[in-house]
Protein backbone atom coordinates (compact mmCIF):
# COMPACT_ATOMS: atom_id res chain seq x y z
CA UNK A 1 0.00 0.00 0.00
CA UNK A 2 1.59 3.48 -1.44
CA UNK A 3 1.92 5.99 1.63
CA UNK A 4 -0.66 7.99 0.42
CA UNK A 5 -3.34 5.29 0.63
CA UNK A 6 -2.58 4.48 4.02
CA UNK A 7 -3.16 7.79 4.76
CA UNK A 8 -6.27 7.81 3.25
CA UNK A 9 -6.97 4.62 5.20
CA UNK A 10 -6.02 6.17 8.82
CA UNK A 11 -8.22 9.19 7.80
CA UNK A 12 -11.28 7.61 6.96
CA UNK A 13 -11.13 5.13 10.13
CA UNK A 14 -10.99 8.05 12.77
CA UNK A 15 -13.69 9.72 10.59
CA UNK A 16 -15.71 6.56 11.08
CA UNK A 17 -14.94 6.21 14.52
CA UNK A 18 -15.84 10.09 14.92
CA UNK A 19 -19.05 9.34 13.83
CA UNK A 20 -22.21 9.97 14.86
CA UNK A 21 -40.34 13.80 9.77
CA UNK A 22 -41.38 11.14 8.41
CA UNK A 23 -39.51 9.95 5.09
CA UNK A 24 -42.54 10.60 2.78
CA UNK A 25 -42.88 13.39 4.29
CA UNK A 26 -40.09 15.52 2.70
CA UNK A 27 -40.56 18.54 1.34
CA UNK A 28 -40.02 19.92 -2.27
CA UNK A 29 -36.53 20.00 -3.94
CA UNK A 30 -36.79 24.15 -3.49
CA UNK A 31 -36.39 23.81 0.27
CA UNK A 32 -33.83 21.86 1.01
CA UNK A 33 -29.90 21.93 0.80
CA UNK A 34 -29.94 17.78 1.28
CA UNK A 35 -32.14 16.45 -1.42
CA UNK A 36 -32.88 12.96 0.36
CA UNK A 37 -34.67 10.32 -1.62
CA UNK A 38 -34.16 6.83 -2.10
CA UNK A 39 -31.36 6.32 -4.43
CA UNK A 40 -29.95 9.64 -4.27
CA UNK A 41 -26.22 9.46 -4.70
CA UNK A 42 -23.40 11.99 -4.35
CA UNK A 43 -19.86 10.67 -5.65
CA UNK A 44 -16.74 12.73 -4.90
CA UNK A 45 -13.06 13.27 -5.96
CA UNK A 46 -10.17 13.37 -3.39
CA UNK A 47 -7.06 14.51 -3.11
CA UNK A 48 -5.72 11.71 -1.50
CA UNK A 49 -5.77 9.06 -3.71
CA UNK A 50 -6.93 9.50 -7.70
CA UNK A 51 -8.32 6.17 -8.11
CA UNK A 52 -10.41 6.24 -5.07
CA UNK A 53 -13.91 8.24 -5.06
CA UNK A 54 -15.86 8.92 -2.51
CA UNK A 55 -19.72 7.94 -2.23
CA UNK A 56 -22.77 9.01 0.05
CA UNK A 57 -26.32 6.90 -1.07
CA UNK A 58 -29.38 6.46 0.05
CA UNK A 59 -29.71 3.28 0.79
CA UNK A 60 -33.45 2.66 2.11
CA UNK A 61 -35.60 3.59 4.83
CA UNK A 62 -35.70 2.52 8.55
CA UNK A 63 -37.40 3.84 11.86
CA UNK A 64 -35.39 5.05 14.85
CA UNK A 65 -38.00 4.80 17.51
CA UNK A 66 -41.34 5.88 15.71
CA UNK A 67 -39.81 7.89 13.59
CA UNK A 68 -38.63 7.07 9.65
CA UNK A 69 -35.41 7.45 8.74
CA UNK A 70 -33.55 7.55 5.62
CA UNK A 71 -30.21 5.41 5.98
CA UNK A 72 -27.57 7.37 4.22
CA UNK A 73 -24.12 5.11 3.34
CA UNK A 74 -21.01 6.89 3.62
CA UNK A 75 -18.36 4.24 1.32
CA UNK A 76 -14.95 4.75 -0.34
CA UNK A 77 -14.57 2.91 -3.84
CA UNK A 78 -11.34 2.28 -5.56
CA UNK A 79 -9.03 -0.44 -6.84
CA UNK A 80 -6.23 0.41 -4.12
CA UNK A 81 -8.68 0.14 -1.25
CA UNK A 82 -11.56 -1.81 -2.79
CA UNK A 83 -14.83 -0.91 -1.25
CA UNK A 84 -15.57 0.64 2.68
CA UNK A 85 -18.00 1.92 4.48
CA UNK A 86 -17.09 4.51 6.53
CA UNK A 87 -19.65 5.28 8.32
CA UNK A 88 -23.83 5.75 8.13
CA UNK A 89 -26.24 8.20 9.35
CA UNK A 90 -30.42 8.03 9.80
CA UNK A 91 -31.62 10.96 8.63
CA UNK A 92 -35.05 12.75 8.70
CA UNK A 93 -37.09 15.74 7.67
CA UNK A 94 -38.74 18.32 9.46
CA UNK A 95 -40.04 21.48 8.68
CA UNK A 96 -36.96 23.17 10.00
CA UNK A 97 -34.40 20.96 7.92
CA UNK A 98 -32.46 17.44 7.93
CA UNK A 99 -31.99 15.73 11.57
CA UNK A 100 -29.97 13.13 12.68
CA UNK A 101 -31.10 11.06 14.27
CA UNK A 102 -28.40 8.12 14.69
CA UNK A 103 -24.99 7.66 13.99
CA UNK A 104 -22.62 4.70 13.31
CA UNK A 105 -18.94 4.60 14.93
CA UNK A 106 -17.61 1.37 13.41
CA UNK A 107 -19.67 -1.58 13.74
CA UNK A 108 -21.50 0.26 16.28
CA UNK A 109 -24.83 2.01 15.76
CA UNK A 110 -25.26 5.43 18.03
CA UNK A 111 -28.23 6.93 18.35
CA UNK A 112 -28.21 10.54 19.81
CA UNK A 113 -29.02 11.96 23.09
CA UNK A 114 -31.93 14.62 21.30
CA UNK A 115 -32.46 14.85 17.37
CA UNK A 116 -30.16 17.93 15.94
CA UNK A 117 -29.63 19.14 12.43
CA UNK A 118 -27.42 17.88 9.98
CA UNK A 119 -28.36 21.02 7.74
CA UNK A 120 -31.25 24.05 8.13
CA UNK A 121 -33.62 24.36 5.30
CA UNK A 122 -33.19 28.18 5.80
CA UNK A 123 -29.29 29.49 6.37
CA UNK A 124 -28.54 32.17 8.20
CA UNK A 125 -24.82 33.80 8.91
CA UNK A 126 -23.61 32.90 12.11
CA UNK A 127 -26.18 30.87 13.11
CA UNK A 128 -25.16 28.12 15.20
CA UNK A 129 -26.13 24.92 16.64
CA UNK A 130 -24.53 21.47 18.55
CA UNK A 131 -25.50 17.78 19.20
CA UNK A 132 -24.09 14.76 20.69
CA UNK A 133 -24.68 10.79 20.27
CA UNK A 134 -25.03 8.51 23.01
CA UNK A 135 -21.93 6.39 23.70
CA UNK A 136 -20.56 4.82 26.73
CA UNK A 137 -16.91 6.33 25.86
CA UNK A 138 -15.74 9.10 24.32
CA UNK A 139 -19.31 10.34 23.02
CA UNK A 140 -18.87 12.58 19.29
CA UNK A 141 -19.79 15.75 20.26
CA UNK A 142 -20.97 17.94 16.88
CA UNK A 143 -20.85 21.75 16.64
CA UNK A 144 -22.11 23.64 13.29
CA UNK A 145 -21.98 27.42 12.04
CA UNK A 146 -22.88 29.25 9.42
CA UNK A 147 -20.38 31.19 7.38
CA UNK A 148 -21.99 32.80 4.16
CA UNK A 149 -22.16 32.14 1.16
CA UNK A 150 -19.90 31.82 -1.82
CA UNK A 151 -18.99 30.92 -5.23
CA UNK A 152 -17.63 27.10 -5.36
CA UNK A 153 -16.44 25.23 -8.47
CA UNK A 154 -16.35 21.19 -8.64
CA UNK A 155 -16.36 18.96 -11.24
CA UNK A 156 -19.45 18.50 -11.16
CA UNK A 157 -20.07 22.13 -12.56
CA UNK A 158 -20.39 25.48 -10.83
CA UNK A 159 -22.52 26.42 -7.52
CA UNK A 160 -23.86 28.94 -5.62
CA UNK A 161 -22.98 27.47 -1.77
CA UNK A 162 -23.34 28.12 1.75
CA UNK A 163 -20.16 27.21 3.73
CA UNK A 164 -20.98 25.46 7.16
CA UNK A 165 -18.08 25.37 9.75
CA UNK A 166 -18.05 21.80 10.99
CA UNK A 167 -16.40 20.47 14.48
CA UNK A 168 -16.43 17.07 15.82
CA UNK A 169 -14.82 15.72 18.89
CA UNK A 170 -14.81 12.35 20.45
CA UNK A 171 -12.45 12.20 23.47
CA UNK A 172 -9.23 14.40 23.70
CA UNK A 173 -7.17 12.15 20.98
CA UNK A 174 -10.02 12.18 17.95
CA UNK A 175 -11.49 15.22 16.21
CA UNK A 176 -12.31 16.67 12.66
CA UNK A 177 -12.72 20.09 11.83
CA UNK A 178 -13.18 22.10 9.08
CA UNK A 179 -15.95 23.54 6.33
CA UNK A 180 -18.32 21.64 4.18
CA UNK A 181 -19.88 23.63 1.34
CA UNK A 182 -24.08 23.36 0.95
CA UNK A 183 -25.79 24.05 -2.74
CA UNK A 184 -29.85 24.45 -3.00
CA UNK A 185 -31.13 20.77 -3.98
CA UNK A 186 -27.92 19.16 -4.27
CA UNK A 187 -26.18 18.79 -1.24
CA UNK A 188 -22.76 18.95 0.19
CA UNK A 189 -20.40 19.85 -3.10
CA UNK A 190 -17.26 20.41 -1.19
CA UNK A 191 -15.28 19.67 2.06
CA UNK A 192 -12.33 20.54 3.35
CA UNK A 193 -11.87 18.44 6.74
CA UNK A 194 -8.52 18.15 8.87
CA UNK A 195 -8.61 14.90 10.93
CA UNK A 196 -6.67 14.37 14.27
CA UNK A 197 -6.04 10.77 15.31
CA UNK A 198 -3.69 9.13 17.58
CA UNK A 199 -1.28 12.40 17.61
CA UNK A 200 -1.35 12.58 13.72
CA UNK A 201 -3.15 15.43 11.79
CA UNK A 202 -4.67 14.56 8.23
CA UNK A 203 -6.20 16.99 6.12
CA UNK A 204 -8.51 15.88 3.17
CA UNK A 205 -10.50 17.91 0.39
CA UNK A 206 -13.27 16.30 -1.84
CA UNK A 207 -15.33 17.97 -4.40
CA UNK A 208 -18.46 16.38 -6.18
CA UNK A 209 -18.04 14.65 -9.11
CA UNK A 210 -21.49 14.04 -9.73
CA UNK A 211 -25.33 14.05 -7.98
CA UNK A 212 -27.95 11.52 -8.64
CA UNK A 213 -31.11 12.30 -7.68
CA UNK A 214 -33.27 9.26 -6.18
CA UNK A 215 -36.67 8.61 -6.58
Amino acid sequence: MTSSARRLVLALAALAALSPAPAGAAPSLDDTYYPLARGSKWTYTTDYADDTVLVHEVTGTEKVGEVECFVVEHKTIGPTLGTRMMRKEWLAVDGDGIVIHKVSRGKSELEVEKPFFKIKHILRKDDEWKGQAKAEENPPHYEYRIEGEEDVEVPAGKYKAVKVHVKIESGSRHAAEGSEWYAKNVGIVKSEITIRAAGEDFSMVSELKKFEPGK
